[in-house]
């Protein structure tokens, strides 16, 4: 199934499958394959992108390696289709409940409306549409199941004493003192991934990444702002 494949890592997997990856493929040995191609591309399936848009996501719209860039993405969405059928029936009929129901909800109680699709009307000179795609369907389950999680997670380790800072997207940012991080770091760890299995009902991996004193703490892709706005703390333009 979809979580058997997936218990360990998501997007090396996915490139094994679809033959673009050799068999012992990892993140250390393909590391910049997965984050270039693997990653937009599954990000884009699971949300409905199709292989057109995942060929700009994957090149950047550059002409001339689209032809390439496409062949990759339909290839993968293929395979992803043909390995997870059963994954993509329970999409659509989640997608048709909501339509009939009137509203998509998780397990936790998150609840959104959904209108009808073709819902639009005629507002100052131009059509304005207020129903809810069917996209929005897709990737708002996944947000929100995800958001559920760490809610639970941050309330248990609140409890629990430990200072969280705040949630960061999928990860939690949280402060101890260094003497005692491992020990803290090991039972936060292992509160998120029981959160999981308790909005989820499957244990979700986590990692670990620390931020000692005199150091920072940034995105990869976050230099260029880094700069921004070090430079604006500095006083200069």
């Amino acid at each position: 199934g979809l979580g058997d494949v997936y218990k360990r890592q998501v997007y090396i997997p996915l490139g094994i499958r679809a033959g673009l990856l050799p068999p012992d493929a990892t993140k250390a040995s393909h590391g910049e394959f997965r984050d270039k191609v693997l990653k937009p591309v599954l990000l884009g399936l699971q949300y409905g992108r199709q292989p057109q848009g995942i060929a700009l996501a994957i090149g950047g719209g550059n002409p001339e390696t689209y032809r390439s860039d496409l062949h990759i993405a339909e290839k993968i969405h293929r395979k992803h289709n043909e390995a997870h059928h059963v994954f993509w029936h329970w999409v659509d009929a989640g997608a048709q409940q909501a339509f009939l129901s009137g509203r998509i909800e998780t397990k936790m109680g998150w609840r959104m409306l959904v209108g009808d699709p073709l819902t639009r009307t005629y507002e100052n000179g131009r059509w304005q549409e207020y129903g809810t795609k069917p996209l929005t369907l897709m990737n708002w389950r996944m947000q929100a199941t995800g958001a559920d999680i760490i809610r639970v997670a941050c309330a248990a380790l609140t409890s629990a004493g430990v200072e969280v800072i705040c949630p960061v997207h999928d990860a939690i940012l949280f402060i101890t003192d260094i003497s005692c991080r491992e020990d803290v770091g090991n039972f936060v760890v292992q509160t998120m991934e029981r959160a999981a299995v308790t909005v989820f009902g499957a244990r979700i991996p986590v990692d670990q990444q620390w931020v000692l004193p005199g150091q920072n703490w940034r995105p990869k892709k976050g230099d260029k702002m880094w700069a921004v706005v070090s430079k604006a703390l500095e006083g200069e333009p």
